[in-house]
C-alpha cells in the first residue's frame, strides 16, 4: 500500500510570498492529489492534511493557514458542521467546502461568512482558481488568531 507521509511547514518555513492552506479530508488519496496540484502553484502551499476534527485546532494555532479546504463528510460531525463550530469560536479563516455529492446550498454558504464550495470531481483548474479567488477576497491576511484565544 502506498504510504503518503505529507511534508508539514511551520508557519515561519512557508517561502515568503505564499498562502498556506490547509487541507481538512479524510481520504488520503484527495488529500495527496489536491496536495500535489496546491503545491504547483507559485503562491500556494499546503501546511498540513489533517484527517478529523480532533486535532485541527492544534494545528490552525501551529501553522495559522490562510485559506481550510474542508471536505464535506470529514470527521463525525461532517464539515459543514465543523466549519459552523469554527465561526462560533471565533475563527475567522476563509474556507473551501470540497465533496464529490451535490453542492452544498447557497443559503447554506451563505450562513458561513467567507466560505464557498467546489466539486471535488470537477475541473483541477477550476479548484485552484476558486482557491485564488477566496484567498484574494479575504485580502490574504491570516485571520486565525482572534478565535484561538477564545478557545483556549
Amino acid at each position: 500500500m502506498l504510504q503518503m507521509n505529507p511534508i508539514r511547514l511551520d508557519a515561519a518555513a512557508t517561502p515568503m510570498g505564499r498562502h498556506r492552506i490547509l487541507i481538512i479530508d479524510d481520504n488520503s488519496f484527495f488529500s495527496f492529489c489536491l496536495r500535489t496540484l496546491i503545491d504547483r502553484e507559485e503562491e500556494l502551499a499546503v501546511c498540513d492534511v489533517a484527517a478529523s476534527e480532533e486535532d485541527l485546532l492544534e494545528r490552525i494555532e501551529r501553522y495559522s493557514p490562510d485559506l481550510l479546504v474542508v471536505d464535506l463528510s470529514v470527521g463525525r460531525q461532517g464539515g459543514y458542521d465543523l466549519a459552523c463550530s469554527l465561526r462560533r469560536s471565533g475563527i475567522r479563516t476563509p474556507i473551501l467546502f470540497v465533496s464529490t455529492a451535490n453542492p452544498l446550498p447557497q443559503s447554506r454558504l451563505e450562513q458561513i461568512p467567507g466560505a464557498e464550495f467546489a466539486c471535488k470531481g470537477g475541473n483541477p483548474r477550476l479548484l485552484i482558481a476558486r482557491i485564488k479567488a477566496l484567498l484574494d477576497r479575504a485580502g490574504g491576511a491570516p485571520t486565525w488568531s482572534e478565535g484561538i484565544a477564545a478557545i483556549a
